[in-house]
């Protein structure tokens, strides 16, 4: 699995931390000013395909999900976007904020909804790049699915080209791919590429 490989997952993690917004850091700068992030508070990571989200279930969903918040952190490469923005003082301790969060934060399946459950700060910190991550997985779920079908569910017939605009998406077509049991590789000569 692709989930086994610790560089593509340490490759991962560094680009899903880049989606973090300067935006929403300065946001919850004034709103740390107020003390208002003190509630545990639930991310909804909506799936309206009952079909897709029993694969997600059956696929570990929630662990990789789980795997990314845990190793969420403002990547010293991206410090500078945010020091243009906030001082060094500030942008540390949003840092040890962020540290001590993502360890505190829990993943469940509640009346068929998945729920990031987290502090208030954390949530608002992730939301987008979190979203963004279940918005592609999803709707790649939906578009490999449709290629089984329209072939007859006959996988073999299938091979991976994972010729994504970014690394984030080519690292999802492959998780889905692979947990969909699409080939990485051209398995025969009579290959459909998706």
């Amino acid at each position: 699995m692709i989930t086994d490989n610790e560089n593509v997952m340490l490759n991962f993690y560094r680009y899903f931390n880049s989606y973090l917004s300067c935006v929403d850091m300065i946001y919850t700068i004034r709103q740390l000013h107020n003390n208002q992030f003190i509630e545990k508070n639930s991310i909804v990571l909506q799936v309206n395909d009952n079909n897709i989200f029993n694969q997600l279930i059956e696929h570990n969903y929630l662990d990789i999900v789980l795997s990314i918040i845990k190793n969420v952190k403002i990547e010293k490469s991206c410090r500078d976007i945010f020091l243009s923005e906030i001082d060094e003082k500030t942008l540390t301790y949003i840092e040890s904020l962020i540290l001590f969060y993502r360890t505190e934060c829990e993943i469940c399946v509640k009346d068929g909804l998945i729920l990031v459950q987290t502090n208030d700060l954390f949530a608002d910190l992730i939301l987008f790049p979190i979203g963004l991550f279940h918005s592609e997985i999803l709707n790649t779920y939906n578009q490999f699915n449709n290629f089984i079908k329209a072939i007859g569910d006959r996988k073999i017939s299938l091979f991976l080209n994972t010729n994504a605009p970014t690394a984030f998406s080519c690292f999802i077509q492959s998780w889905v791919g692979e947990n969909l049991g699409i080939a990485l590789v051209s398995p025969n000569s009579n290959t459909i590429v998706i």
